[in-house]
């Protein structure tokens, strides 16, 4: 049996459907306000247990005949929660998942982290593409979820070392159909298109599909190294190559200019808020690229989808979404 944490979810969803075609027991662990819209072509196929991560009764329940867990629940909607909620989810769930995967003796454990815990502090030049092994440390993050992130990373990390056979997958800036909570990919391609970005500086990072992020975590499970860490990133680039890529796929036309990075920083001085702070913009003043090759050599991931196929697929699925 295999565990999904967060199933309905983004990620979650998609690689529940990657493991039900290829004949996988797939269970599901979705809390009681959670949204199944992810979830309606492959619900007969699966078994879904109604529980919090941060409920540990849920979670027993959960983890019970189960081989392999993948745990992908998070709040990951950047700037929509208090440090509070991010930390008691991202962190302390974490912590209390991982402890019961290890009662319940699982073979493989595959952390969903994020790109975020690969940051470097702002740096007045720009740097070469992160990759798994580089260093970094807790004053390098941005936020309240990419500090919960890093701190629960380092925790799966701690836990490899002492009886959790844990690998750690890194997707990079996910996009695709079945954003179904608004990501911050998502929220950048929707407030762009719709008119809500009047000014931007040119910066960059790279984008990866979400089905691709799905591949990546089974290959993780199969050949990942436990204690290892795994960026899963495809598309390095620049805001001026997405914005003219989406408009291209949208069809639309939004009225948006270019400006120097001072002038937007000392903008958001004037009007900062959790989606325009001043440490977002400092923190984006230099493209943030990733490199994917320890994925690609040990894991053999090879990304399936070019960018305009997934911003294609991303927007007809927000345009045709209720969410």
């Amino acid at each position: 049996m295999i565990l999904i944490t967060g199933i309905n979810g983004f990620v979650g969803s998609h690689i529940a459907r990657l493991l039900v075609k290829n004949g996988q027991s797939v269970r599901g662990l979705i809390r009681k306000t959670g949204k199944e819209a992810n979830l309606a072509d492959i619900k007969s196929k699966i078994e879904l247990i109604e529980g919090d991560i941060r409920d540990i009764r849920a979670l027993r329940r959960a983890f019970e005949g189960v081989d392999i867990c993948y745990h992908a629940a998070a709040l990951v909607k950047v700037g929509r929660f208090t440090a509070e909620e991010y930390f008691s989810t991202n962190l302390q769930g974490t912590m209390g998942v991982c402890e019961e995967a290890i009662n319940a003796g699982v073979k493989r454990f595959i952390y969903t982290s994020t790109c975020e815990t690969l940051r470097r502090h702002p740096s007045p030049l720009p740097s070469p593409p992160r990759g798994e092994g580089d260093s970094n440390a807790y004053h390098d993050m941005v936020g309240g979820y990419g500090r919960s992130k890093f701190l629960a990373e380092e925790h799966v990390r701690a836990r490899a070392s002492s009886g959790l056979p844990a690998v750690i997958v890194n997707p990079t800036a996910v996009m695709g159909p079945g954003d179904i909570n608004i990501t911050a990919p998502g929220y950048l391609i929707l407030q762009y298109l719709k008119g809500r970005i009047p000014a931007w500086f040119e910066t960059g990072f790279n984008i990866v599909d979400v089905r691709d992020v799905a591949a990546g975590h089974c290959l993780a499970a199969e050949k990942g190294r436990i204690g290892e860490r795994y960026s899963l990133g495809n598309h390095n680039v620049q805001l001026t190559k997405l914005f003219k890529l989406l408009k291209e796929v949208s069809g639309r036309r939004p009225l948006s200019i270019r400006l120097p990075y001072r002038l937007i920083l000392a903008a958001s001085y004037l009007v900062g808020s959790a989606t325009v702070s001043v440490e977002r913009v400092r923190s984006s003043r230099h493209p943030f690229f990733i490199s994917s090759s320890k994925a690609a050599t040990e894991l053999g991931w090879r990304p399936d989808f070019d960018l305009q196929t997934t911003l294609k697929d991303a927007w007809n699925w927000y345009r045709s979404s209720t969410v």
